[in-house]
């Protein structure tokens, strides 16, 4: 091995130890997006690294490797699935890319997980596999420790914000101190994390041999479980449930195996004693068929998990102090902290305009089951390749059930994923891409299972059974979310882990893909030739890694210009990024706010082209995006203060949202207000009506709808509007009496 090669390995390996340690806590507040625009681009630039390093290697061995594993095929179908999705996509550019503020799950992160995946399996040592978990265990302690810290008001996050170690940077409805949420951005997002993680932490436990090793895993997996449940994620929770059912199931497979009869009946007790106490106790005499069917399902996992725990104890002799111990922890964290059902419970009630009416609240999982109905809706209209990858956002607006207007603080919430992974890919890839993405799980269970049980070793074993357990915990769970960086960094890479970690086992009858790159015979010739490619390959490797670098700075442009309506760092922006919308549209609209300002006619004609340059082309790059024609009729508000020709294009833009957003109350709201600037009542009047039909709780909707009948000189009508209003907001007596009193007594 040449000194070069072994730089080469030696970058491989240590920019998987990065990948592993860094994506779960990088973030950033000079971005517009903190977490997952930062967490994404390290991953692109890791990768990139890899790469390069990979394909120096290659050329300084004349050889390059791939190994063969058995995800290929499911692996290679569910890439053409996602590369047919894009070409025939609604909006290819967001395919690619993914959709923005998201980032994770368009094309080009599928392709760059899926390199990480083969990277990892071609050039990583079985021997340096349990670095890698020790790694990852390691961020997860980190993350957690910071969540917890920041629920009981000290974030780290604030103190890098601004220099306090307090909960100040953050808003009321984003309060780590009600929800922790730790580096990872999001509540549910950080459960669901932890609960990939949890179960290797209680392996490793398990397996290490000195007592100091013991406390140490116990510790960290119950700070795990303590931040887990801070989160307070029913999605996650029952992942988690699962996911530790799988891991003790396994553990102490080869009994259960032989009681399995034990199973059966633990389960079966679990259900009958789940009917009877909270029938009993909770229902009293309601009676619902979906209750029924949830509680028997819970007191049959729950008599399940009981039965496999105690079988795990009596398997793991060595451990079992340990174990109780560690589930002692988990109770008490349980009464102290309580849990995700108790601390968020499930409501059932039906979602009724009565609901939302006096500005009542939905529930977040009945809110999901609109979203799902509308991603069906999608799946029927696009059901071979889906409406393009990540495009979610803009196809559900045109299928978005009515029912989603009431669906209480959340009516107004663009929702750019299904909220359900399976549809949320049924959605947007159609047939053909879920069912490419379910045989990729199937497979790696399959061939998973099989290598636990060919598995010799009794520790390989159990990381093997945490594995699958952590998979597990993400598939449950994103039955009610979907998949982030972090995440989805683990999906691709638990595979690889398993892999390398049981050796060549598996792959020993699988032909290994060796391509050889003898460039010109001779040594001296050969030679010369190589290092011409290497400092070509890290040229153009050092090439790449400024993109990145550029488009982070485009960002960090962007978030200072919409922060300080700073029209150079939106310029900076879209020079250093020209191909996002976003950037554009943000551009557009502070250019005709500055063109409203200018006093010499011929800059203010220049920044009038401009403007309308920006927005055109920020539309025409993603025409089926909503919010960007949305911000093309402020736009052209504000351009119609110079030029009133302008109300036009500004009613032309909200007709274009209203026909992409069919069913959405601020859209048509909109429609409303670029009808009545262009002074056509009659249609304002009717479209301000349709709002309401769409949202009956909508304030402005009435508000507007009277101003218009008072414009109209219809002043009953416009009492009318305003006392309806007043009997779904009695709170707002006063100010509304005001403006009744002002509409009669008005000429």
């Amino acid at each position: 091995m040449t000194s070069l090669v072994f730089l080469c390995n030696k970058i491989i390996e240590y920019s998987f130890y990065a990948l592993f340690f860094l994506v779960p806590l990088i973030f950033s507040h000079l971005t517009y997006e903190l977490f997952e625009f930062n967490k994404m681009l390290l991953v692109y630039f890791i990768s990139i690294i890899i790469a390069g390093a990979w394909l120096i290697k290659s050329l300084e061995t004349e050889t390059f490797y791939l190994k063969r594993t058995f995800l290929d095929i499911p692996i290679l179908l569910f890439l053409i699935a996602n590369i047919l999705s894009t070409i025939f996509s609604i909006d290819p550019y967001t395919s690619l890319w993914g959709y923005y503020t998201r980032f994770n799950g368009g094309l080009i992160s599928t392709i760059f997980y899926i390199f990480l995946y083969y990277a990892f399996v071609s050039n990583i040592k079985p021997s340096k596999v349990l670095k890698m978990i020790y790694v990852s265990v390691i961020s997860a302690a980190v993350v957690s420790f910071w969540g917890a810290l920041a629920f009981f008001g000290r974030d780290p996050s604030c103190l890098l914000i601004n220099g306090d170690f307090g909960t100040s940077c953050w808003n009321k409805l984003f309060n780590p101190t009600v929800r922790a949420f730790s580096t990872i951005g999001q509540f549910n997002w950080l459960a669901a994390f932890i609960a990939m993680i949890l179960p290797i932490s209680v392996s490793l436990m398990i397996i290490s041999q000195p007592f100091y090793k013991k406390i140490r895993y116990l510790s960290v997996s119950s700070l795990m479980y303590l931040t887990f449940t801070l989160a307070y994620s029913r999605g996650a929770t029952i992942g988690l449930a699962a996911g530790l059912l799988v891991f003790f199931l396994l553990a102490g497979l080869d009994k259960v195996r032989k009681y399995w009869k034990g199973l059966i009946a633990s389960g079966t007790v679990g259900s009958a004693a789940s009917y009877f106490i909270f029938t009993s106790v909770f229902l009293k005499n309601s009676f619902d068929w979906v209750w029924l069917s949830a509680l028997l399902i819970i007191g049959a996992v729950g008599g399940l998990f009981i039965f496999v725990f105690f079988n795990a104890l009596s398997v793991l002799k060595g451990n079992r102090k340990w174990l109780i111990v560690l589930a002692i922890a988990f109770l008490i964290i349980n009464v102290l902290a309580s849990n995700a059902f108790s601390h968020r419970p499930v409501k059932v009630s039906n979602v009724t305009t009565e609901s939302v009416g006096t500005g009542g609240e939905t529930d977040s999982g009945q809110n999901r089951l609109v979203v799902w109905k509308g991603a069906l809706d999608i799946a029927k209209n696009f059901p071979i390749l889906g409406s393009g990858v990540e495009t979610f956002a803009y196809s559900y607006y045109q299928f978005r059930p009515e029912e989603h207007n009431l669906a209480g603080s959340e009516w107004d919430v663009l929702f750019n994923k299904a909220h359900n992974e399976y549809l949320n890919y049924l959605s947007t890839t159609g047939i053909v891409g879920v069912i490419t993405y379910l045989a990729l799980i199937i497979m790696f269970y399959i061939a998973t299972i099989k290598l636990f049980l060919k598995e010799s070793s009794g520790s390989n074993k159990l990381i093997i059974a945490a594995f699958l357990s952590g998979y597990t915990s993400y598939l449950v769970q994103n039955t009610f979310s979907f998949s982030v960086v972090p995440i989805a960094l683990l999906f691709y890479l638990f595979p690889a882990l398993i892999i390398n970690l049981s050796g060549n086992k598996k792959d020993q009858n699988n032909p290994q893909l060796q391509i050889n790159i003898k460039l010109l015979p001779g040594s001296i010739r050969a030679l010369y030739r190589r290092r011409v490619f290497q400092v070509t390959i890290a040229v153009i490797i050092v090439y790449a890694l400024l993109k990145i670098v550029n488009i982070w700075q485009a960002d960090v442009s962007y978030a200072k210009g919409v922060r300080q309506g700073d029209y150079l760092s939106l310029e900076r922006a879209v020079n250093l990024n020209p191909a996002e919308p976003t950037y554009r549209i943000g551009l557009s609209y502070l250019l005709a706010v500055m063109a409203n300002k200018e006093e010499d006619p011929q800059k203010k004609k220049e920044l009038v082209l401009r403007t309308v340059n920006e927005g055109e082309n920020a539309v025409k790059a993603s025409p089926h995006n909503v919010s960007l024609w949305r911000n093309l009729v402020r736009t052209y508000y504000e351009l119609s203060q110079i030029d009133s020709s302008f109300l036009n294009n500004a009613l032309e833009a909200a007709l274009k949202a209203v026909s992409l957003a069919p069913t959405d109350a601020r859209t048509h709201l909109t429609l409303g207000l670029a009808y009545k600037e262009a002074n056509l009542l009659n249609e304002a009047a009717q479209t301000f009506q349709k709002t309401i039909e769409l949202k009956a709780d909508f304030a402005e909707a009435y508000y507007h709808l009277a101003l218009t009948y008072q414009q109209q000189e219809e002043k009953e009508k416009a009492v009318k509007v305003l006392e309806k209003f007043l009997n779904l907001f009695p709170g707002q007596k006063e100010s509304v009496n005001k403006l009744i009193e002002e509409i009669k007594g008005s000429k």
